[in-house]
């Protein structure tokens, strides 16, 4: 019997070492130290708000991203337009882009959707993205090479340009656009100039929005 004990104790300290176990509670805490086992409480998760908010008049705002079937992979951009009022969304577009990794299909989705828009006559716009790393390539001049011209050419013709990050749970509608545009061939694109049936919800101005990181 002392020896099982032993046994037991041994493999139990062992455990103790590689475990990177946690208790939920204080009973759960108590009951693993009697067995001499070291347990840390589980980390609360931290809650994030953001806001989708309308942009000033005479301002257009733009809400993108990019989406791929795998990192690169098969890819599509989505963009939506609104105005100040945002009781009319002006333009939905999903293009698909062929292979592409994460980063080059939201970088991709600025640029087409600055593009887009000023092929509306829009020279003040808003982009918003939920890309940090896209938001910092293109306040910094450091956009990918591969879009350097093109967004360039762009660049010149706006009177004014913004970009900003949300994050994803404050940009569910451009998400699910560009998710839609991955499914789509190279090339091939879905324009609508008001809400697409297959869209039940979108984002409410100066709603709160909520990101649960663990």
């Amino acid at each position: 019997m002392i020896f099982c004990k032993r046994e037991v104790r041994k493999h139990v300290f062992i455990t103790n070492i590689l475990s990177k176990g946690s208790c939920y509670n204080e009973a759960d805490k108590h009951i693993l130290e009697k067995c001499g086992i070291t347990a840390t409480h589980r980390r609360t998760k931290s809650v994030q708000q953001c806001m989708w908010r309308p942009p000033d008049p005479g301002i257009i705002k733009i809400s993108c991203d990019g989406a791929t079937h795998g990192n690169p992979g098969q890819a599509g951009i989505g963009f939506v337009f609104r105005d100040d009022q945002c009781r009319l969304i002006r333009l939905v577009l999903m293009k698909g882009i062929s292979i592409e990794d994460n980063y080059m299909a939201d970088c991709r989705a600025v640029v087409d959707g600055v593009v887009e828009a000023i092929n509306k006559d829009w020279f003040d716009l808003w982009v918003e993205t939920d890309s940090t790393a896209t938001v910092t390539a293109f306040r910094t001049n450091q956009e990918p090479w591969r879009l350097y011209a093109k967004w360039r050419a762009a660049r010149k013709k706006l009177n004014s340009f913004h970009i900003s990050h949300i994050w994803r749970e404050g940009n569910f509608f451009a998400d699910t656009a560009s998710k839609r545009g991955a499914l789509l061939c190279d090339g091939d694109a879905e324009l609508y100039d008001q809400r697409p049936s297959w869209l039940t919800k979108w984002e409410a101005p100066l709603a709160l929005y909520f990101r649960f990181d663990k």
